[in-house]
């Protein structure tokens, strides 16, 4: 008889539990559907923690990854030139490092300028302040915030 594993996960298309493959700490394909996969664990913001299709990152939330999704479309079609997922900005006032902030995604547009795309379902207090110090670190990144 074959022992359950341990942590199960969750297909993609289905919600159908697919068990994680041996010697993988994370399958990233449904064997069935070959849609992604996405652990059935929530984090303290009741959000499932799910991977994108690019197969790179593992995201907060599958609102992140969603819109991971429509980044990594785009960079595939053209219409952007690239982006980086979670890139650290230290934030100062009046002079001194306070903070560092690392918002969802710096995303590089085909002209060479640089925007933050922010996956938002709630917003804490903390993000408020930090989101606003960026942008007075950074007034030349434009900030965008994604929602649902």
């Amino acid at each position: 008889m074959t022992a359950e594993p341990k942590i199960k996960y969750k297909c993609g298309c289905t919600g159908k539990l697919v068990p994680g493959p041996n010697g993988l700490r994370y399958p990233s394909r449904c064997p069935e559907h070959d849609e992604p996969v996405i652990l059935k664990r929530k984090n303290k913001n009741n959000a499932v923690t799910c991977k994108c299709i690019s197969g790179k990152h593992i995201h907060r939330s599958q609102l992140e990854a969603k819109h991971c999704n429509i980044l990594f479309s785009d960079l595939q079609d053209g219409r952007i030139k690239d982006y980086e997922y979670e890139k650290g900005f230290d934030l100062y006032c009046e002079g001194e490092k306070i903070a560092r902030h690392y918002p969802d995604f710096l995303v590089t547009a085909l002209d060479g300028t640089e925007y933050i795309v922010e996956s938002k379902g709630q917003e804490s207090e903390a993000w408020k302040m930090k989101s606003k110090l960026f942008q007075v670190n950074y007034p030349d990144i434009k900030y965008l915030v994604w929602k649902k």
